[in-house]
């Protein structure tokens, strides 16, 4: 007589067992939501929004880009990828091979994340080849914090906590009462798509009090100028500054004009000025009396295309040109731009901001974007007119 195998119950059991051995340990369990802290950056404390917020991927903290640019340091967005550099060190992430390069050329198995409209990095490992003092607390009362500081100017984490408590916690007060939203990360946004954190009038919850500074901070009213580098893109750009009803400047060699007589005419017509992109005062010359055979406008504002020794820039002087130097440049190519570095610069240089935006395949997305900015905080875009010389702390 045939005996009876196992019970089906303990055979559906134990096939249950292999496949769940098989399973990767972080199937069982949701990932913990991201760690919501204070940036600081040396001794000032920085609002926090959002879209900002740092947070871990594989065991690794990430903080927005805009963390170090507020310890003077560069930050360059291209299409092969983002660049952090002091005057002595630089690191390279390449987002496209998602690795890392210092100023030597070492390669790092490190990489940059787009979320939310901005461009984080790995904090210990950027603060480590920047030669930058790096920390995180995450015992303080209500919230802990990660701090990023210059090696010079070093003021302890210790003295922060005991000296700005309060301060500290009216901050992370604002940020709790304000916060509507749920972050959303994405590796890569849609090619042409720009998030700005939202600039909503404050919420809090039934029966609470807000804290007095919950209030919508008044525009900074930034004072703007605002060129476009050569002609390839004219007219969307002329078509954009006429709704915005602003006027700007084109900064053009001599090959733009002598290629785009009509161009040059149709800007000028506008009303807009011209900037010349030239390497020596020669250059500024001929492009200057090409200008004025065109639209009878000399223009005596250059943008040196080089870095420019002392004989070089006192012949500029002795010719009469005004130098526009060390503009913020966008890259209409770039399609992950991070406003939060225009933002930065503009606070840095509220008396006379020089941006430049070169063309490329997402400028109507560029234009979109700083535009919006701008108007948020009630800016005055100015076009750079001969009489003009830049005010730039």
């Amino acid at each position: 007589m045939k005996k009876p195998g196992p019970p089906r119950t303990l055979a559906v059991l134990f096939a249950a067992c292999i496949v769940l051995s098989l399973l990767p340990l972080g199937f069982f369990f949701s990932k913990a939501a991201d760690e919501e802290m204070l940036m600081i950056a040396g001794y000032e404390v920085i609002p926090p929004v959002k879209s900002q917020m740092p947070f871990e991927s594989g065991g690794v903290l990430y903080v927005p880009v805009l963390l170090f640019a507020r310890q003077n340091v560069t930050v360059t967005v291209t299409q092969a990828g983002v660049t952090l550099a002091t005057l002595t060190h630089m690191v390279f992430f390449d987002t496209r091979q998602d690795v890392a390069y210092d100023e030597n050329g070492t390669q790092y198995a490190a990489k940059a994340v787009y979320r939310n409209g901005h461009w984080f990095v790995p904090v210990p490992f950027t603060a480590e080849r920047l030669d930058l003092y790096y920390s995180r607390n995450s015992q303080l009362e209500p919230v802990g914090f990660v701090r990023i500081s210059r090696k010079d100017i070093l003021v302890s984490d210790e003295t922060i906590v005991r000296a700005w408590p309060i301060f500290i916690e009216r901050y992370w007060n604002e940020y709790i009462s304000t916060r509507t939203s749920v972050t959303t990360a994405s590796s890569k946004p849609p090619a042409t798509s720009v998030t700005q954190p939202p600039a909503s009038t404050p919420i809090t919850t039934p029966g609470s009090t807000p804290p007095p500074a919950t209030t919508t901070p008044e525009p900074k009213n930034y004072r703007v100028y605002l060129a476009f580098e050569g002609l390839s893109d004219a007219e969307t750009v002329l078509a954009r500054l006429q709704t915005e009803n602003v006027l700007a400047a084109f900064a053009v060699t001599p090959a733009d004009i002598a290629e785009n007589p009509g161009l040059i005419r149709q800007v000028a017509a506008a009303g807009h000025s011209f900037l010349l992109l030239a390497a020596t005062a020669e250059e500024a010359i001929e492009a200057s009396d090409m200008l004025f055979s065109l639209c009878k406008r000399h223009v005596s504002a250059v943008l040196p295309t080089e870095s420019l020794t002392a004989e070089a820039r006192q012949a500029f002087e002795a010719a009469g040109f005004a130098l526009w130097e060390s503009p913020f440049a966008l890259d209409g190519d770039v399609s992950t731009q991070d406003m939060s570095l225009l933002q930065n610069y503009l606070n840095r240089h509220t008396s006379g901001a020089f941006v430049l935006i070169r063309p490329g395949a997402y400028l109507r997305s560029v234009l979109y974007s700083v535009f919006r900015l701008l108007a948020q905080e009630s800016s005055e875009i100015f076009p750079i007119l001969p009489i003009d010389r830049p005010v730039l702390p």
